[in-house]
């Protein structure tokens, strides 16, 4: 993963620390923050790995206690200055995952799609898009294009323990996903890592994690 972000000198001993901090929060709700983090982070370095050059992603949180939208991706077309489309995502790690995608994704979804988070979304999108531009009609257009042609798309990601996986006869964990988000397929995406245990399986994952933090920070020294 050497060639997905900057090297110990780029980011310092404090926020190294800070990070390792972040990563050791486990007691009561805090693994649960922690481990949808983590995997947040998963579902990002995956994403940016498949898409291409032209797709612009937004920043992983920096913590596990941020909020926003878990992960958002948009392609800008500079010949036109308008925008091929703005891909949502939603990441969570859970040993429910049916019971998390009724509960709790599909009315963000609805959210999302319902215009209440236009706002936030605005200024995330005026962000990449500034990275595209400087001139403002061209940002104008960019923006006008994203909401009112109807170029979001939406992308589920879901972690979870083989046991938690339902057998064929019973109800897809994301069923309902084409009702909530109406149109095109393409509009519509769904992933899934499983793992023999999920939480057993993050936790290595930070392990490892937290020894390469440390090892650069080392390097600092």
């Amino acid at each position: 993963m050497n060639d997905l972000g900057g090297g110990a000198k780029n980011l310092g001993k404090p926020a190294i620390q800070r990070a390792v901090d972040e990563l050791s929060k486990t007691s009561g709700k805090n693994l649960y923050n922690r481990d949808g983090w983590v995997f947040q982070f998963i579902s990002w370095i995956a994403l940016r790995r498949r898409a291409g050059t032209d797709v612009v992603l937004d920043a992983p949180h920096p913590q596990s206690s941020s909020k926003g939208f878990d992960g958002l991706a948009v392609r800008f077309d500079e010949t036109s200055w308008s925008t091929d489309f703005v891909l949502l995502t939603e990441d969570k790690a859970t040993d429910s995952p049916r019971g998390k995608f009724t509960a709790q994704i599909q009315p963000e979804l609805d959210d999302i799609e319902g215009g209440s988070r236009n706002s936030q979304l605005m200024a995330q999108l005026t962000s990449l898009a500034r990275q595209s531009t400087s001139d403002e009609n061209n940002l104008e257009r960019l923006l006008e294009t994203a909401f009112y042609e109807q170029v979001f798309r939406y992308r589920v990601c879901i972690a979870t323990s083989q046991a938690n996986i339902p057998s064929p006869t019973q109800t897809q964990i994301v069923d309902g996903f084409s009702t909530t988000i109406q149109g095109d397929r393409k509009r519509r995406g769904s992933e899934m890592l499983v793992f023999d245990d999920l939480r057993d399986s993050l936790q290595r994952i930070v392990d490892q994690a937290i020894t390469h933090l440390r090892s650069m920070s080392e390097e600092l020294d």
